[in-house]
């Protein structure tokens, strides 16, 4: 679980289908066996969405994309080491939007993403302290605001 934060844009060049670039930062806290691991996220996404079901003030769309990052594990004390690499992965989620107001939107996105490179990070004893799977779960919840 890496809970974290985003910042998105949002382009429409068509009325069936609308476009986003986001910035996303996510860090996390692992530890086995007295091994601790601080492991963050940094990446950038464009993705394409499809305005597929909407009924007054509710809409959904289903939505792929892709992610391009940087992906850095730490371990603290004094034989600590820190190393980074790339973080690429393609996603497909469906994403659910209230309107609340005069540009005010609730949304809600949850889909799967699914990593080019998978990471095993662990001691030099072999210990394993976190591992990117093959397939993972991301969820969200925002607001969007719309001039």
């Amino acid at each position: 679980v890496l809970p974290g934060v985003s910042l998105f844009g949002q382009f429409a060049p068509a009325p069936a289908w609308y476009g986003r670039l986001s910035l996303a930062g996510a860090r996390s806290e692992s530890s086995s066996g007295g091994l601790s691991l601080d492991v963050s996220l940094l990446t950038a996404r464009i993705e394409g969405c499809v305005r597929a079901w909407g009924l007054g003030a509710f809409s959904v769309s289903p939505c792929a994309g892709l992610d391009v990052g940087a992906l850095r594990a730490e371990s603290a004390g004094q034989r600590g080491l820190a190393d980074t690499g790339v973080w690429s992965s393609a996603g497909a989620h469906a994403r659910g939007s209230v309107q609340m107001g005069a540009g005010l939107a609730l949304e809600l996105q949850a889909g799967a993403f699914f990593p080019f490179v998978r990471y095993r990070l662990g001691s030099d004893g072999g210990r394993e302290v976190f591992r990117s799977e093959p397939v993972g779960l991301r969820a969200a919840l925002g607001f969007s605001w719309q001039p």
